[in-house]
């Protein structure tokens, strides 16, 4: 079994950082994962408070046998908060207007760092600056009266608030113990801070009473029970093993947190492709509604342009035998206002049949499919990026919106249209009244007219007339009935292609990156599982090195 160790927790730290900051994007696992790596490679900390009177300072360099540690003559120590922590040279810093720290060539110094607070008032001043940074950072907080005067009672209603958070590290301690005149009245002095102790919430008080005056002239300071105590319960190797124990659990419980988030994902992931799957099955569903409309549209062709050729064979029976012999400006104009009443014919049939279904083609079939479509691609784009996922979406479907929004206010009519006057035409239908009032129709009345020319009083002649109709019925089907339907049909095609082809592209892809990203998830959760599980094997004894450490 591996044995827990710093170098141990290092590694697993930092692969929860690969895996849940990297892959997964979640910034905020690698700021706690910094927090524990700084905890883990920090070392004991021992934070002081007492008033100015109390002799902190002498306390502070008679525990760690450093005699000039900090200066009782100047008073370093006690004008603001003082970090005092081991370096090569001795270095002051000021970190900001609160708190600056001293830097000490003391090898007793490596395995600690001091804090050192200012008196009891300032200590209300940086009150939350203390309780919210370093009393959470503490191993021991160690709490200096004056034999003389243990009584303060700023002092212990500052106890009394920071007992219920931190009350299991405060440690009393009795300074100047030289000046009580008799061990009775010391004892006495122990027991009455004891009872402040405990009616200001701190369960179990120890308090200790000790001369840092005796301590550094080489006599009996009465220190060594205190030292003993605070390395049985704040800096000794069970303390050490603790914390590691405490790093392992909070990795643990982020590992843990983490394969949450990653099932959370998964189970999202798998409703978004769901969505997709269902979408792109709605779409190719309406590909099949959009032949099954042409197919009637065409057909509604068909059977006008046969009303039409009907109507103008009936219109045809109106010119006498004597009119086709003798008055061939009277059939000219007759045949002018024909093409006429074709023209209208064919202008009225757009706007009354064509247009509408059109209409309920474009609104009521493409529109809805698409908006739904990029509804749902919207939001899986928006999970995609929860994920983690590094890769690049082609959003090239935005443009298909655009075809249903060419204006602000919605759907206007093109140009060559106005003279139909239609009020509200859709891009698809545009295309075919293009036809309808272009030179293209000209063309085919025109065929239809050159085809009425070639008559005669012979049309009056049944077995002429048998052949005329059926040239016109040529002409009908050929010049008009195919056109206009070839016309409609590439305008339906492109209109699919453009906004159902186009989406179902789209959604094959997305639906591939939804798969592919499955899997990823699912290959991160059992590194993540593997990880956690390690974790949680690690032999609860600290190694050498963490020892060292």
């Amino acid at each position: 079994m591996v044995a827990l160790s710093s170098d141990v927790l290092r590694e697993k730290a930092l692969l929860l950082v690969e895996l849940c900051g990297g892959e997964l994007g979640q910034t905020e696992v690698s700021e706690k994962v910094a927090k524990l790596l700084k905890k883990l490679e920090s070392p004991f900390t021992i934070t002081v408070f007492g008033e100015v009177n109390a002799g902190k300072s002498s306390f502070i360099n008679a525990l760690l046998g450093i005699p000039d540690l900090c200066r009782t003559d100047v008073d370093v120590c006690t004008d603001r908060i003082t970090i005092l922590r081991y370096c090569p040279q001795r270095e002051v810093r000021r970190l900001d207007e609160a708190v600056e720290e001293v830097c000490v060539d003391e090898p007793l110094l490596r395995g600690f760092v001091v804090v050192d607070t200012p008196g009891i008032n300032s200590v209300l001043e940086y009150h939350e600056l203390i309780t919210g940074k370093f009393l959470p950072e503490s191993d021991a907080v160690l709490v200096v009266l004056s034999a003389v005067n243990p009584h303060s009672r700023t002092l212990w209603d500052w106890v009394g608030r920071v007992a219920e958070r931190f009350g299991d590290r405060l440690v009393f301690v009795l300074q100047q113990s030289d000046l009580v005149s008799d061990p009775a009245s010391l004892r006495k002095l122990i027991e009455r801070v004891r009872s402040y102790a405990k009616e200001k919430g701190v369960a179990k008080p120890a308090v200790f009473a000790v001369s840092a005056l005796k301590e550094l002239k080489g006599e009996n300071g009465n220190f060594e029970p205190l030292r003993r105590y605070l390395n049985e319960h704040f800096t000794g190797e069970r303390q050490l093993k603790a914390k590691l124990e405490g790093v392992r659990f909070e990795l643990a419980r982020l590992y843990s947190e983490c394969v949450q988030r990653v099932d959370r994902l998964k189970e999202e992931l798998n409703r978004q492709l769901f969505k997709l799957e269902e979408v792109r099955l709605f779409v190719e569903n309406r590909k099949k509604e959009v032949e099954h409309f042409k197919d009637l549209l065409l057909q509604s062709i068909d059977n006008r342009v046969d009303r039409l050729r009907k109507k103008v064979l009936n219109r045809l029976r109106e010119v006498s035998f004597f009119d086709y012999l003798f008055r061939k400006k009277k059939v000219e104009s007759f045949l002018e206002e024909l093409r006429k009443e074709i023209q209208r014919d064919l202008e009225e049939f757009g706007k009354d049949e064509l247009k509408p279904k059109l209409e309920l083609f474009e609104n009521g079939l493409l529109r809805p499919t698409v908006e739904e479509a990029a509804k749902r691609m919207m939001e899986f784009e928006v999970l995609l990026r929860k994920t983690g996922w590094r890769g690049s979406l082609d959003g090239n479907y935005r443009r298909v919106l655009e075809y249903f929004r060419k204006e602000k206010d919605g759907l206007k009519v093109p140009s060559r249209e106005k003279a139909l006057g239609i009020i509200s035409v859709g891009v698809l239908t545009g295309s075919i009244f293009a036809f309808l009032s272009g030179s293209a129709l000209v063309d085919v009345t025109g065929g239809v007219i050159s085809a009425l020319s070639l008559i005669s009083g012979t049309f009056y002649l049944k077995r002429q007339r048998r052949k005329f109709e059926k040239k016109l019925e040529e002409v009908f089907a050929t010049e008009l009935g195919q056109k206009l339907k070839a016309e409609t049909v590439k305008a339906l095609d492109e209109a699919t292609q453009k906004t159902l082809g186009v989406m179902a592209a789209y959604l094959e892809k997305r639906i591939e990156v939804a798969r592919r990203e499955l899997e990823r998830l699912e290959a991160l959760k059992n590194r993540l599982l593997a990880a956690e599980r390690d974790l949680r094997r690690l032999e609860a004894t600290p190694s050498r090195e963490s020892k060292s450490s």
